[in-house]
C-alpha cells in the first residue's frame, strides 16, 4: 500500500473518514491496515513517515498505536494495560512495528542498556546495595517493568532472603495489578528462590501451567509458549507462535518489548535461515540509533554466516554440566559467558547463583 493511495482513500470520503476515525474503532483498524500492507520494514518506515508529515492531526493517534500509554509506566498497577490492537499472523509485521518504536525512543533504550550492565556487574559481584539504587533509578527514571521485577526478586532473594523475595511477591500480586502481572509476579518469585534448581523451576512450571489449565490444551498453545517463553527460555525447544509472542508484549514496556524482540530474533536465526535477510534490515536499522552490543553481535553473526545456535549450544552445556552437579565448572563458564555480554545473561545469572549456593563458593 502506497501512501498517496491510502491518504487519497481516505480524504475522499469524508463521511467515512469521521467514523472510521472515531475513538472507539481507529486504534486497532489503523493498525490492521498498515499491518496488513506492510512486510518489509524499509516500506513501513516510508509509509510512516509519509504519515506524520502529511496527516499531523492523526500523529499522535498513530504513535499511540506504536508506542502505548504506558510503555514507560513507574508504576505495576498500569504495567500491561495496553488496549487491545490487531494481531496479524506475520511475525515480520509484528517485529517491524516494535522497531518503529524502538528507534523513536533511542536515548531511553541506551540508558536502560547501560544501567542494565551496571546492575548486572554489580549483583554478580555481591554489591547489592549500588545494585539496589541502579535497579530503583531504572524503574523511577526509565519504567518498571517485567525484567525489573524479576530482577528485584533476585535481588531480594539473595541480598536478603527468601522472606523478603515474598514480601515483594505479596505486593506484586496485588488485585489492582494486571492479571499478567500477578501471574508472572508469581512465577518469578519461585524462580529466584535459591532452595529451587533450575529443573525444579521447569516442573513448577508445568504445575503452573496444569493448575490454570493451559497444559496439553491446544486451545491455548501460543499463550503457553508466550508464558514459557518468558518465564524460561531454555525450558521449550519448539517455540513456532512467535508473531503471539512479539504481539502480546506489546501490552508491556518498552523495555520488556525489545528484550523480546531480541530473544525471538535470535531463535528465528537458527530455526529459520530464510528470515535473516529480513532480520538484517531491523539489525541495522536498530544499530544506527542503539548502542547495542548483543544486536551488533548477531549482525556479525549473520554476516560471517556463523550459526547462532552455537551459543545457544554453549548455555546448553553449562545447563548439562548443572544437571550433573559439576557446580565448579557452571561457575567458571557461565561467569565467562555473561562477561562477554551474552544475550542470555539473566537465565546464566540464575544458573551462576544457584550454583554458588550448591557449592558453598562465594561471589566471585
Amino acid at each position: 500500500m502506497k501512501f498517496n493511495e491510502f491518504k487519497k482513500t481516505l480524504l475522499s470520503n469524508q463521511g467515512r473518514k469521521t467514523r472510521y476515525f472515531s475513538k472507539q474503532t481507529s486504534k486497532k483498524e489503523l493498525i490492521k491496515r498498515i499491518k496488513l500492507s506492510f512486510v518489509e520494514f524499509d516500506k513501513l518506515q516510508k509509509f510512516i513517515s509519509s504519515f506524520e508529515r502529511e496527516l499531523k492531526s492523526m500523529k499522535p493517534l498513530l504513535e499511540n498505536s506504536m508506542i502505548g500509554r504506558n510503555s514507560f509506566t513507574k508504576s505495576f498497577d498500569s504495567l500491561g494495560r495496553e488496549d487491545g490492537q490487531y494481531l496479524s499472523d506475520s511475525v515480520f509485521s509484528e517485529l517491524n512495528w516494535q522497531v518503529i518504536g524502538f528507534i523513536k525512543y533511542p536515548d531511553v533504550i541506551n540508558s536502560f542498556l547501560v544501567a542494565k550492565k551496571e546492575f548486572e556487574q554489580n549483583l554478580l559481584l555481591g554489591k547489592y546495595e549500588k545494585a539496589r539504587i541502579i535497579l530503583d533509578n531504572i524503574e523511577s527514571e526509565i519504567s518498571v517493568s517485567y525484567w525489573s521485577m524479576e530482577n528485584r526478586y533476585i535481588l531480594d532473594e539473595y541480598e536478603h532472603g527468601a522472606e523478603k523475595n515474598w514480601e515483594t511477591r505479596n505486593t506484586i500480586l496485588a488485585d489492582k495489578n494486571d492479571p499478567f502481572v500477578q501471574a508472572f509476579g508469581d512465577i518469578y518469585s519461585l524462580k529466584a528462590e535459591k532452595r529451587i534448581s533450575f529443573f525444579q523451576y521447569n516442573d513448577e512450571i508445568d504445575k503452573w501451567l496444569h493448575s490454570h489449565g493451559l497444559l496439553g490444551n491446544p486451545q491455548y498453545a501460543s499463550l503457553r509458549e508466550y508464558i514459557r517463553f518468558k518465564s524460561n527460555y531454555f525450558s521449550f525447544e519448539s517455540y513456532k507462535h512467535y508473531s503471539y509472542l512479539m504481539y502480546k508484549e506489546s501490552d508491556s514496556s518498552m523495555i520488556d518489548r525489545y528484550i523480546m524482540f531480541k530473544r525471538i530474533c535470535q531463535h528465528l536465526i537458527s530455526a529459520d535461515s530464510t528470515t535473516i535477510p529480513n532480520l538484517l534490515v531491523l539489525f541495522e536499522a536498530i544499530n544506527n540509533e542503539i548502542q547495542d552490543v548483543s544486536i551488533q553481535n548477531l549482525m556479525f553473526t549473520i554476516n560471517e554466516s556463523f550459526i547462532i545456535e552455537k551459543e545457544d549450544n554453549a548455555v546448553i552445556n553449562i545447563l548439562d554440566k548443572y544437571s550433573t552437579g559439576d557446580y565448579i565448572s557452571v561457575i567458571e563458564l557461565a561467569r565467562n559467558r555473561i562477561k562477554s555480554d551474552s544475550a542470555h545473561c539473566l537465565e546464566l545469572s540464575i544458573i551462576y547463583a544457584k550454583s554458588l549456593v550448591e557449592s558453598g563458593s562465594q561471589l566471585m
